[in-house]
């Protein structure tokens, strides 16, 4: 959501990891919402990422920059983590179809 008369930075809700990432016009963000600093990361190389597929972000020089890469000992265990959520979720929801037939 991008409302300049109301506030200075779009607001960017994130779905995976829930973050909430405000973008401001000098380049700058603030990410919020995460629980765990490898979140952050995540966040942020994802948010770069969609920003280049749609030709929003531009770069000064010919070498765009790269963040540095997140540690992968880390990223396994968000990417478990994740994994493990979605499955106790999915559970719970076919635990209540169940339910619902009875």
């Amino acid at each position: 959501m991008y409302e300049p008369e109301q506030f200075p930075g779009l607001i960017y809700r994130m779905d995976e990891p829930k973050v909430v990432i405000l973008l401001f016009a000098s380049g700058k963000l603030v990410c919020t919402g995460a629980k765990r600093e490898i979140q952050v990361g995540i966040a942020v190389n994802k948010l770069q990422q969609i920003l280049e597929s749609k030709s929003l972000i531009f770069y000064e020089g010919t070498e765009k920059p790269r963040l540095p890469p997140l540690p992968a000992k880390e990223l396994e265990k968000e990417q478990l983590k994740v994994e493990q959520a979605k499955a106790k979720l999915a559970e719970g929801k076919t635990e209540e179809k169940d339910e619902a037939e009875d």
